[in-house]
């Protein structure tokens, strides 16, 4: 006896295409052969297909996705992915995944890693799906190349981690609907490694990352304060991202330490000041509590308080700024005490 599974596998192939693949993806189509005796042979075909991704609903609060899939023969699925891929929360912050139209990304901050510093760019290579001789899927596995990098603001990307993830999932019991969560058990494990990876680089000596603080201004209204370092410690940039005020930038020319409290003076432009740059900031900790204060040339100061979940977090990286300076001031001071 000889079949071919013309639409279970395909479908499957293209749920884990739809997370992390963009619009346009080749897919490798397998045919497979059953025999009376049950044996089972996979056959990779010649040529790949190229499937089109039509979005016609995103809900991102439920983590849900709709796509109308158009194979090259003419064949069309309804495609809803199971699910968005779940991070561990120790690295929620760290984790994107480019898409053709946008990059996905996980907004909140939960400890000290910044999402804008990190792209995971991740590509399906293979996905094997293994069946009984019932065509019932018994396992999954798929390979996936994984390329993280690091882009801080105003520094030169690079490449924190790059190979490929290899991983099995077994199929919970006889049922076709539970292919995609195996699926997602293959991916979760996958990911778990990719967080793990931006974990260590990110407890590297003095790494050149920035910290998001969520605040919200005296009108309500929200924003993202981005602070980035450079290889040194030392705060480079302070940023608005979002928020009524628009996009606004300040280059930190010196950065003062008093217990938890920093002191940031911006650099002086080479043009005349406009409102978007600030003219000097400071973030301070009052009954547990931060504060971010910056003055701008004609709105004067505008205050933001940061949610309070970040406290802690802002707490070790002020502490950590004062810490690579003092590392530094030693530095200086040791051949003169040496020589002594």
């Amino acid at each position: 006896m000889r079949t071919t599974n013309k639409h279970i596998l395909p479908t499957l192939a293209l749920i884990v295409a739809c997370a992390l693949s963009s619009c346009l993806f080749p897919i490798s189509t397998y045919r497979y052969d059953f025999r009376a005796d049950g044996a089972v042979t996979q056959t990779r075909l010649a040529r790949d297909v190229t499937i089109a991704f039509e979005p016609i609903e995103v809900d991102e609060a439920y983590d849900r996705e709709q796509f109308v899939v158009r194979a090259p023969e003419g064949e069309m699925w309804w495609i809803e992915t199971f699910r968005w891929i779940d991070v561990p929360s120790a690295f929620a912050t760290a984790f994107a995944i480019e898409r053709a139209d946008r990059i996905y990304s996980n907004d909140q901050v939960t400890g000290n890693l910044d999402a804008a510093d990190y792209v995971v760019r991740a590509q399906v290579l293979e996905m094997a799906i293994n069946i009984d001789e019932s065509n019932v899927p018994i396992s999954v596995r798929t390979r996936i190349d994984v390329t993280v990098v690091r882009a801080p603001y105003g520094r030169a990307p690079t490449v924190v981690l790059s190979h490929v993830i290899s991983k099995t999932a077994q199929v919970a019991d006889y049922r076709h609907e539970n292919v995609p969560v195996a699926i997602g058990r293959a991916l979760d494990t996958s990911i778990a490694e990719v967080m793990s990876a931006i974990g260590d680089d990110a407890k590297a000596p003095n790494p050149p990352q920035g910290i998001t603080l969520l605040a919200t201004a005296d009108d309500g209204s929200g924003t993202d304060i981005v602070m980035s370092r450079d290889s040194n410690g030392d705060v480079t940039h302070v940023q608005l991202e979002r928020g009524h005020q628009g996009y606004r930038q300040g280059t930190v020319a010196a950065t003062t330490i008093d217990g938890y409290n920093a002191t940031f003076t911006f650099a002086a432009s080479d043009v005349p000041r406009d409102n978007t740059t600030p003219t000097s900031g400071s973030l301070r900790m009052h009954d547990g509590m931060y504060t971010m204060r910056l003055t701008f040339p004609t709105d004067g100061v505008l205050e933001y308080r940061v949610f309070s979940p970040n406290t802690s977090t802002i707490a070790t990286w002020v502490r950590s700024l004062d810490e690579a300076a003092a590392q530094r001031d030693i530095a200086r001071r040791r051949p003169v005490d040496d020589a002594n």
